[in-house]
């Protein structure tokens, strides 16, 4: 298994200019600041992402919060699937792939 410690995310911050900036996001603080408000299943499921995105001091943009679940979904939900032991069921359809 690897570590993936921090990745570099890219999302629109100014959208009057539609400018793309380049940010590190820290993968152990969003892993942990998802399960404190719940996991992955309940912060999405609730709508949180925007307050996840807050907590970790990113600007209150509009799609701060859907990049962060679409980044969170791709390289650490494989990683909490496999830390609790669970298992995928075939049979359910996700919204994206994903690798374990």
């Amino acid at each position: 298994m690897y570590c993936v410690c921090a990745t570099e995310i890219r999302f629109r911050i100014d959208l009057d200019c539609q400018n793309d900036v380049h940010v590190a996001i820290n993968n152990v603080n969003l892993f942990q600041i998802v399960n404190e408000e719940g996991g992955y299943e309940l912060v999405t499921k609730e709508r949180k992402w925007s307050k996840v995105s807050s907590r970790m001091g990113y600007p209150p943009t509009k799609n701060v919060g859907s990049t962060l679940r679409a980044h969170y979904e791709r390289v650490l939900y494989p990683y909490d699937i496999f830390r609790s032991g669970a298992t995928l069921d075939p049979e359910v359809s996700y919204s994206s792939t994903i690798y374990v």
